[in-house]
């Protein structure tokens, strides 16, 4: 995917955009199904603050409207954030403590961060199904990331 220099910036969002919100989409969906495990959880992370940086940056191609758009990737964004934090924390836990048999009280709090682990994937499940699965919601995001409105003011993403 490259900007054709002879386009505007909504020639090209418009034409680009809708391609990285179908890859979005598809590896939302992959990392569902997969449950998130280790790497997986971070990597998609990431694409998910890239995606919204992206969408960020275009905005003003496509005004306050994409703003529905990035708060919802950004509700992701923080969905993942939280439970990559726990088990990264768990995980951390478990390697301070593999050198002898932990006391009871870190038996606990692994189970604890393990709850909070499994809380924090149903978040992320609910919310990815209640938001960015469905159909309707990826129509429209697609239809209006590929026809931005057009801007009266001259100059702004026209060229």
């Amino acid at each position: 995917m490259k900007f054709r220099a002879r386009q505007s910036a909504r020639q090209n969002a418009s034409r680009l955009l809708p391609l990285l919100a179908e890859r979005f989409f598809r590896s939302g969906d992959a990392a569902l199904k997969d449950r998130l495990r280790g790497a997986d959880l971070h990597r998609f992370r990431i694409r998910t603050k890239r995606f919204r940086f992206v969408l960020e940056y275009f905005r003003p191609c496509y005004g306050q409207a994409l703003d529905v758009y990035i708060e919802a990737v950004r509700g992701l964004q923080s969905a993942l954030g939280d439970l990559t934090d726990t088990r990264s924390t768990r995980l951390l836990l478990q390697e301070l403590l593999q050198a002898g048999d932990p006391p009871v009280r870190h038996k606990k709090l692994l189970a604890a961060l393990e709850a909070a682990g499994q809380e924090l994937l149903g978040t992320y499940q609910a919310y990815w199904r209640e938001w960015l699965e469905s159909p309707d919601f990826r129509q429209k995001f697609l239809r209006y990331l590929r026809h931005p409105p057009r801007d009266r003011r001259k100059g702004l993403g026209q060229k």
